[in-house]
């Protein structure tokens, strides 16, 4: 009745399924890792330009601020200090939650804490500012 000659139908043995997909579970492992990878990478590049964006930009305020300023009050001369003001309190940087402020303003992103800073007055006396 049935014939090995006759049969017209073709189709892959259990073994041969279990191989190609275990191939086939393979490969897609491998890129789901590679694509995670690329992720984490991608996030860890965008924090790291963040970082610099917001160093770049609080050295420059400090900097021309800095520069505009004619006396630092606080802290005194030979002392450091959390915060910093200059010119009779008319310009105040503090330190608060993580975030670093000029006069209440908000110098860091989101994506930048700052967890202590430390201000030191270089000056010998009160008589040495210019």
């Amino acid at each position: 009745m049935f014939h090995k000659n006759n049969l017209r139908f073709k189709g892959f043995s259990l073994l041969e399924l279990m191989v190609y997909v275990a191939i086939l579970s393979t490969v897609l492992i491998v890129v789901g890792v590679m694509f995670g990878q690329f992720l984490l990478l991608k996030t860890e590049a965008e924090i790291s330009e963040g970082f610099y964006k917001d160093a770049s930009r609080v050295l420059t305020d400090f900097v021309s601020t800095g520069n505009e300023s004619d006396l630092v009050d606080d802290p005194v001369p030979g002392e450091s200090g959390a915060g910093l003001s200059l010119d009779e309190g008319a310009v105040v940087y503090e330190l608060l939650n993580g975030n670093l402020l000029k006069n209440g303003s908000r110098l860091n992103s989101d994506l930048t804490k700052v967890e202590s800073l430390v201000y030191k007055n270089l000056a010998d006396s009160p008589s040495s500012t210019p």
